[in-house]
C-alpha cells in the first residue's frame, strides 16, 4: 500500500512522491511499516481469514492513519487546520 500511495501522490505533484517517501523513511521506516501492517489486516480480515488486533496495533495504526491523513490534507487543502495526531495510551 505505501508504494501504491507514492505513485498515487506523484500523480498529483512529482515533489509529493520524495516528501511522502521521507516522512515513510523516518523512524526507521516506521510509519510505512505500520501502514501497510494495516492494510495486511484489513484484507486478512475482508477475505475471512481472521486477524488477532490488539488494542496496542489498533492504536498504532490509527496514529499512523492520522498522521498520514494529515500530511495529505496538508497538500490538498493547505488552509485548512491539521491537528497534531492524538496520541493514546494502549493500556487506558
Amino acid at each position: 500500500m505505501p508504494n501504491q500511495l507514492l505513485e498515487f501522490v506523484k500523480s498529483f505533484h512529482p515533489d509529493w512522491h520524495t516528501e511522502l517517501e521521507t516522512l515513510f523513511a523516518q523512524d526507521d521506516n516506521l510509519l510505512k511499516s505500520q501502514l501497510g501492517a494495516l492494510v495486511s489486516a484489513r484484507k486478512k480480515i475482508a477475505h475471512g481469514e481472521g486477524e488477532t488486533v490488539t488494542a496496542s496495533k489498533a492504536l498504532a495504526w490509527s496514529e499512523a492513519a492520522e498522521i498520514l491523513v494529515n500530511w495529505l490534507v496538508q497538500r490538498f487543502d493547505p488552509n485548512y487546520p491539521v491537528r497534531s495526531p492524538v496520541i493514546r495510551d494502549a493500556s487506558s
